[in-house]
């Protein structure tokens, strides 16, 4: 679906004319129809207007409403980019997904998709279960939303020195489906604990293994002792993990400047 914004080119102050031309009003192009559907969004318009507009097909170029001809002007609404952000842990209450969550909305501009690994739980991977079953369809969504992306943000928790069970698990699943993993996409791997050492060996391992997966730009960020520098209200609140913060996700965005709108 290609999305319209109507251009309000007539000074004309009846309801019906500002029902029109509001700048809330959108077009949505029905390509296998040809027709331009009306959606009605934070319009002022009668709650009859409203049902007519969202019902009502009309035809593309001049339409007539309320015997009124109408021309509007539309134009294609600029596309975002898409991030994906998740923490590899399928605790309720993760730090690291608070910690994926905080970065990826720290980037302006861009569309933003936190992920939550309890809605991707698949058996355990084996070669039989494999063989036996084929891939679970909870591994091609889980992969899927990583080809539609143009960024992916992980946050890593640490589980005896390595991933999660619940990431590792989805990891191997996805493997199988392609080789390239992560589709060549840039990455901000993120790591905390409520520890001093902030999960830096599973973020080591992570980094370490993704860089022979993927060529693109891969930063990176621990933060230590999770529950003294970080705030629900400010984010990081140590100066000097916050400059490092910024220094690592400027790497990150830029390279997400080089990537195509995903549609």
């Amino acid at each position: 679906m290609t999305v319209f914004k109507v251009k309000n080119k007539d000074k004309r102050s009846s309801q019906e004319a500002q029902f029109i031309y509001s700048p809330f009003l959108i077009l949505e192009m029905d390509w296998k129809s040809g027709r331009l559907v009306f959606v009605a969004k934070r319009t002022r318009a009668s709650s009859r207007l409203q049902q007519l507009a969202s019902e009502k097909l009309l035809p593309l170029g001049k339409f007539s409403i309320f015997g009124r001809n109408i021309s509007p002007k539309i134009k294609p609404l600029k596309m975002m980019k898409q991030i994906i952000a998740f923490g590899a842990s399928n605790s309720k209450n993760s730090i690291n997904k608070k910690l994926a969550s905080y970065v990826a909305n720290k980037m302006e501009g861009f569309e933003i998709t936190i992920l939550d690994l309890n809605d991707f739980e698949m058996p355990i991977f084996s070669i039989d279960r494999e063989n036996e079953n084929g891939i679970p369809p909870l591994a091609y969504e889980f992969k899927n939303h990583i080809s539609n992306s143009n960024g992916i943000v992980i946050s890593f928790a640490e589980h005896n020195g390595s991933y999660s069970a619940a990431f590792k698990n989805i990891f191997d699943w996805i493997s199988r489906i392609e080789k390239d993993v992560w589709n060549s996409k840039p990455m901000f791997l993120l790591a905390t604990s409520p520890g001093g050492r902030g999960a830096k060996t599973v973020l080591q391992i992570a980094k370490s293994k993704f860089l022979r997966m993927n060529q693109n730009t891969i930063a990176s960020f621990s933060l230590p002792s999770f529950y003294a520098n970080f705030s629900e209200e400010r984010g990081i609140v140590d100066e000097s993990f916050s400059r490092m913060l910024e220094n690592e996700l400027k790497k990150f965005t830029d390279a997400l400047q080089k990537t195509n709108v995903r549609r």
